[in-house]
């Protein structure tokens, strides 16, 4: 039991946290304004999040997609990621300005909400496929903003309020989407079909300009970062040397890098599958999946908070460790599952542990890399991670012919484990300046 003195300093502590993400809603530093637009660009995704991203996979299952359509729906854009990640990189590297790019990118890719909800109108004999098309297309624009946005927020954020900040932003995120899908579930259910998806994804549409709107106003330090130079007729063999250069020059990145492949495959493995299941084989309805998201939402809310005290006690690498082997779990209870009584128990864990998942992947990743050249570092991530996403999908859905859908969901489990004991047995150890 904790006495009074350990008690008081937990107290503080929390006290301390709380006043530090309210001085965020009256800035009078930089700092502050950066973490409030970071806040305000959340907010909007949350809405994002409770409306198309949530129902995306079940929008093109209800038109009439086949397991592998699914599959591609998250493949396909995983591939182009892939394969864009690393150019990005490249080209962010040598950009004076990264506000700008983050914002224009960022609206390229808003701009496939608003088609997608025009494809049944447009396309109605192949909605499905047309659906999967444009959200592949837009992988291109997410790989510059991905890589982009995380180089500026490492810019935007000093280290020491990072988890601060990253565990803010998701907490606002979660409630947000708790909230939005609670509205969501009942268009879908009170509106007609296809009607129902396209006001949906209209409404994500408008909630992604303003969250772009809230990164524009983001103020970098004026100096930003040392740009590298162009080198315009490397070889592609030279790439990939000058590849894997940047992983020896960082030890500490390549032990972050490693274990997350493997992680990230258990990951990605089930994702097509989730949405089939939960449609043919549990039969669950629009409003029993709103419910289950909504569960995980409110229980990611609370992992934030839970995991950014853990993260002050036990570091980050215990976080990131403790999260995986958490996680894992997900699939296996989801194999498991009858009724729509357990996937709401999955879905609790899932927020909770997932909240952990994305809060140590993003401060680990800044930690293990250097200031310098940032962003071809996290091109190399965002590229091994969309790899894996590319890659999981398409084994699941071999898994899912060949063994059926509930022994694929518990393979998914033994590689998701696998990865989180990779990093508890081998923990990530960040720079002494990141």
């Amino acid at each position: 039991m904790p006495n009074r003195t350990q008690s008081r300093g937990h107290i503080a502590g929390l006290v301390d946290s709380a006043q530090q993400q309210l001085a965020a809603l009256h800035p009078r530093t930089v700092e502050d304004h950066n973490a409030l637009c970071l806040y305000g660009d959340m907010l909007f995704q949350g809405i994002v999040g409770g409306t198309a991203l949530n129902y995306l996979s079940v929008f093109i299952v209800r038109l009439g997609a086949s397991t592998l359509l699914v599959g591609l729906l998250s493949s396909l854009p995983a591939l182009l990621l892939t394969l864009a990640s690393v150019p990005a990189g490249r080209y962010v590297a040598r950009q004076p300005r990264l506000v700008p790019l983050v914002v224009r990118f960022s609206l390229l890719f808003d701009l496939v909400y608003l088609l997608v909800a025009a494809v049944p109108w447009v396309a109605p004999a192949f909605a499905a496929p047309a659906v999967v098309a444009l959200w592949a297309a837009g992988a291109v624009a997410n790989a510059f903003l991905t890589v982009s946005f995380i180089a500026a927020m490492g810019e935007a954020v000093p280290p020491d309020r990072r988890a601060s900040v990253i565990s803010t932003r998701f907490a606002i995120n979660a409630c947000v989407a708790a909230l939005t899908l609670q509205v969501t579930g009942q268009v879908l259910t009170r509106v007609s079909f296809p009607l129902n998806y396209q006001f949906v994804f209209a409404a994500a549409f408008l909630a992604a300009l303003l969250s772009a709107y809230c990164l524009s106003r983001l103020h970098l330090p004026a100096q930003a970062r040392p740009r590298e130079a162009t080198t315009p007729s490397a070889s592609l063999s030279a790439r990939w040397r000058a590849l894997a250069s940047t992983i020896r020059q960082e030890p500490a990145f390549f032990r972050y890098l490693a274990p997350s492949v493997v992680f990230r495959l258990g990951m990605n493995l089930p994702s097509a599958l989730y949405s089939v299941f939960w449609v043919h084989v549990l039969h669950l309805s629009d409003s029993t999946i709103a419910l289950a998201v909504t569960t995980n939402y409110a229980f990611t809310f609370m992992g934030y908070f839970l995991w950014t005290r853990l993260a002050r006690i036990k570091g980050r690498a215990f976080i990131l460790a403790a999260s995986c082997i958490g996680l894992s779990c997900y699939p296996l209870l989801t194999g498991l599952a009858r009724d729509y009584v357990l996937i709401l128990v999955v879905s609790a864990l899932g927020g909770l542990f997932g909240s952990g998942v994305n809060l140590a992947f993003l401060d680990v990743l800044l930690a293990v890399s250097p200031k310098e050249g940032r962003a071809n570092y996290v091109a190399l991530d965002t590229a091994t991670a969309n790899g894996m996403a590319f890659v999981g999908p398409l084994l699941g859905s071999v898994l899912d012919s060949a063994i059926s859908i509930r022994p694929a969901l518990f393979v998914a489990f033994a590689v998701r484990f696998l990865g989180g004991a990779l990093f508890a047995l081998f923990p990530v150890r960040g720079r002494s300046h990141s």
